[in-house]
Formats: C-alpha cells, structure tokens, sequence
C-alpha cells in the first residue's frame, strides 16, 4: 500500500517505525524444519489501523491488512509524507 498510496519510505523502514510506536510487534513459532520463524502482527493498540489475516505463505502466520482509510493518518503519526508531483514545466 506505501507505493499504491504514493509514500517513498520502504517496507523495512516502514515496520520498524510501526514496532517502535507499539503499532505493530514480532511474533515467533517454532519451525517445521528447524529453528525459529518470524512474522508481523497488529498489537492491541494497533488494530485501530487494520487487522491481522491469516499469511497467504503460511496458515500459521499472520499478516498485518491496514485499512485503507486509516493509512495516510498512521504515515502522518509516523511523520511520513507522500512523494510530492514533479511536475514537468522547465522556464
């Protein structure tokens, strides 16, 4: 949705902001194969803002589904800003 909604921040950039603000948290579960598998999930506060559906890699995962209309006030509490038009106008 970042892209689709014209934000510039990346994935990665974009979770770890929403674990920090206690939006989002870092689930484990055991492996099948061996060690330990890592996944996102809504926390409490953060349901406001989406919940989490079952992964579609894996049944025993989650993953976060942000509303659509709740996004661009989390970029704005996260203080991010949407790519601003370049517009093609030289003088």
């Amino acid at each position: 949705m970042l892209k689709e909604k014209g934000y510039k921040v990346s994935i990665h950039v974009f979770y770890k902001k929403a674990i920090e603000q206690g939006i989002i948290k870092r689930v484990s579960r055991a492996s099948s194969k061996k060690g330990v598998k890592y996944f996102n999930a809504f926390t409490d506060k953060g349901l406001e803002y989406g919940e989490n559906g079952l992964s579609p890699n894996n049944p025993k995962e989650t993953q976060p589904n942000f509303y659509e209309d709740k996004f661009d006030s989390l970029m704005e509490k996260f203080g991010f800003t949407k790519e601003e038009e370049v517009v093609g106008h030289e003088r």
